[in-house]
């Protein structure tokens, strides 16, 4: 897989959920977004910056002695 398809992939998620938070706001701007909108926009976000030439959340391995 090319590394710049799973953060493009996971601006699919993230778009959605501050699409829907947006038009929530401006619906009602006494709105108190759900969980699920902010995991969604979270799990989103930390997808998008976690690419191996950005950043990486992962366990570096051990080197042996």
């Amino acid at each position: 897989m090319p590394a710049w398809l799973p953060p493009l992939l996971a601006l699919v998620p993230l778009l959605a959920g501050l699409g829907a938070l947006i038009r929530g706001l401006r619906e009602s701007p006494s709105l108190h977004p759900g969980i699920g909108i902010l995991l969604t926009i979270a799990g989103g976000l930390l997808i998008t910056i976690q690419t191996p030439g950005f950043a990486s959340f992962g366990l570096k391995p051990r080197r042996p002695r």
